[in-house]
């Protein structure tokens, strides 16, 4: 049999194909392997990767740090992970970070450092995940603390962007 110059064959209930074939409905495959198209799966719609000295500006009001990244988003879940070296200045203060949507306040509060001693650095590192809307939009790693608390530049910084397809 030939459809649009392919060859194709019917064998005992099995069709075998030499070009693009389509279907609706369940599809069960045997054997394999399955290879699909980039970006039929995930995609890695954004990215930030470098080393940023930064410092918080106002005390203990969220604030979205340059860490971020703006992405095209069809609509799906997109898996965000981070890495960020924080520092505290001061002894016994709170800082806490989460991920902001378009510059919004997080829903949650993703982890906190409450400092043992005067600019005591850690690494903020997480993997998150968050609905999106269909069109552009901007994702970052936000904090809120006291001012003066800094994103050290001794180790880049990273926020990877991966939204699911179907």
């Amino acid at each position: 049999m030939t459809t649009h110059g392919v060859e194709d064959r019917v064998l005992g209930g099995e069709r075998q194909t030499a070009g693009l074939w389509t279907h609706k409905g369940k599809l069960v495959v045997l054997g394999g392997p399955v290879v699909l198209p980039t970006g039929t799966v995930q995609e890695r719609v954004g990215s930030y990767a470098q080393l940023v000295a930064w410092t918080l500006p106002t005390s203990n009001v969220w604030t979205e740090t340059p860490v971020q990244a703006t992405a095209d988003f069809e609509g799906g879940l997109v898996r965000i992970e981070f890495n960020v070296f924080l520092g505290c200045p001061t002894k016994g203060q709170r800082i806490v970070w989460g991920i902001m949507l378009n510059g919004a306040n997080p829903d949650q509060a993703l982890g906190a450092l409450d400092a043992p001693e005067n600019n005591f650095g850690m690494m903020a590192s997480g993997t998150y995940y968050v609905p999106s809307e269909p069109g552009s939009g901007r994702i970052g790693f936000g904090l809120y603390g006291p001012a003066g608390t800094q994103i050290y530049a001794a180790l880049p910084s990273t926020l990877y962007l991966t939204e699911q397809r179907r």
